[in-house]
């Protein structure tokens, strides 16, 4: 199971653009304002896994659905966006809408700023082998983890995104446990990057949601990215139930500078949590 990363724009398809624009436009609103070809197209980081139906999966059937949607300014799929051009199988495009939902871009930039504007992608629906994860997908996805935990750490996070959703691909199941998610929340956070990375985090609470660490890496992520409400929720749950005296005395000092709207999380802080790791 891919996601194909073909190319997403060509000016030469500026009548076809200019068509679909109209199309989204009316669909979405009017607060969409979609460039129709930006000097730089929006830029594929990664996606969750994707889900292959069950039926389909044991029938032998694969498919492509290919899907045009629009990203907004901070690389996400906008709510209502995503339309089907094509598909092989209508049971296949409800997975493969969910995925391009939970994908991030680049986005595109106009004049050195974010826009939005339009990304189609081609999401294949493939079986591997006897349609199972074998054991070398296994040690090839743990392989590319490595190499993904790497490249976060080194603050290469788009290469280390790139990485994270190749794991997935390998073998879906390494993103069943926090070790997965963790590092891309965390470092890719304090790399400059919370928003793209915050579905991770996101994820990351879902499976232990009374994890103080877990808490700890999303409270990060939403003070960066300015989610004031969202951090100091994230930073109680970690004061409440730290054992460590100096933790707990960070947090709430956090807390009380988020509820005046001030950021605590400065440039040395960051530094100091990114030669930390996560706590």
């Amino acid at each position: 199971m891919t996601l194909a990363n073909y190319p997403i724009w060509r000016r030469r398809r500026a009548i076809w653009l200019t068509v679909a624009v109209a199309m989204f436009v009316g669909a979405c609103g009017p607060r969409l304002r979609i460039v129709v070809a930006p000097d730089v197209p929006p830029e594929h980081l990664w996606s969750p896994p994707l889900v292959y139906p069950r039926a389909l999966r044991q029938a032998g059937r694969e498919g492509t659905v290919v899907l045009v949607g629009a990203v907004d300014a901070t690389g996400r799929i906008v709510r209502g966006s995503v339309r089907v051009l094509r598909s092989s199988n209508v049971a296949f495009e409800a997975p493969a809408i969910a995925m391009l939902y939970g994908s991030r871009f680049r986005p595109a930039r106009e004049d050195g700023r974010p826009v939005e504007a339009l990304v189609q992608m081609p999401v294949n629906f493939e079986i591997q082998g006897d349609g199972t994860v074998t054991s070398a997908d296994s040690a090839a996805a743990d392989s590319v983890f490595a190499q993904a935990r790497l490249l976060v750490r080194e603050g290469r996070i788009p290469a280390a995104m790139n990485a994270f959703s190749r794991a997935q691909t390998l073998d879906s199941r390494v993103a069943e446990v926090g070790a997965f998610w963790q590092p891309l929340c965390w470092y890719g956070s304090l790399w400059g990057y919370p928003n793209e990375v915050m579905s991770a985090c996101d994820r990351l609470v879902s499976l232990a949601p009374n994890r103080i660490d877990y808490r700890d890496a999303r409270g990060v992520a939403r003070t960066l990215a300015w989610n004031l409400e969202g951090a100091i929720a994230d930073f109680e749950v970690v004061a409440e139930r730290t054992l460590s005296e100096r933790q707990r005395t960070d947090r709430l000092a956090w807390i009380a500078d988020l509820r005046r709207g001030r950021n605590p999380l400065t440039p040395e802080v960051v530094r100091d949590l990114r030669s930390r790791g996560s706590l």
